[in-house]
């Protein structure tokens, strides 16, 4: 049989019981699992992905940083498993020729920014610390809305001396659960480089 998964796929794909339960025929098809851990094709012989593999985003923001030569960046991150995984494999493969800024806060909670406790404001906080022009952003739609829209109506790490490269190109991050559409986002996203 076949199952399909949304979010969550690191969760059941690389829980043991689970494939133990499921059997050695069974395919596991993700539609957006990009975690980079289940790359392992010994570990995950049964698994296919719908989405980008977060090791394939990691490459193509090393190649653009090589390409434009930019040495300095800052990295956003949340703390999903897809989240931490394509940032260590981004700072694997441009490890010696980036410095990440921010290195040691580049990650945040989820759990934090959906209980209110972490704002696209906040975020911005972070990144300010460290003066950054580059940002990478590896983070779901609901944060990216608040970051793009935060950055927009507040003019911060916004315009043409700063660049944003995202690791989750979404329409979703431009319109709330609603479907309306977000004017601050969508105007913040003129200088995003989708990876």
């Amino acid at each position: 049989g076949i199952r399909h998964s949304r979010r969550g796929a690191p969760a059941a794909v690389s829980n043991a019981d689970w494939r133990a339960a499921s059997g050695p025929h069974q395919i596991f098809l993700s539609q957006t699992s990009t975690a980079v851990e289940l790359s392992n094709r010994t570990q995950y012989p049964q698994l296919g992905r719908m989405a980008t593999g977060g090791l394939y985003i990691a490459r193509a923001i090393a190649k653009l940083m090589s390409y434009y030569r930019w040495r300095h960046i800052a990295v956003l991150h949340d703390d999903s498993v897809w989240g931490r995984s394509t940032f260590r494999s981004s700072q694997q493969i441009t490890h010696g020729q980036v410095e990440i800024l921010n290195a040691e806060a580049t990650e945040f909670s989820r759990s934090a920014f959906a209980a209110g406790n972490v704002s696209g404001s906040s975020l911005l906080d972070q990144l300010e610390r460290f003066s950054p022009r580059i940002i990478v952003l590896v983070t779901y739609d609901a944060e990216q809305r608040a970051i793009f829209a935060a950055a927009y109506d507040q003019q911060r790490l916004w315009g043409q001396s700063f660049a944003w490269l995202n690791a989750f190109p979404t329409a979703l991050a431009f319109s709330h659960d609603d479907s309306t559409v977000t004017v601050s986002s969508v105007l913040s996203s003129i200088h995003l480089l989708r990876c």
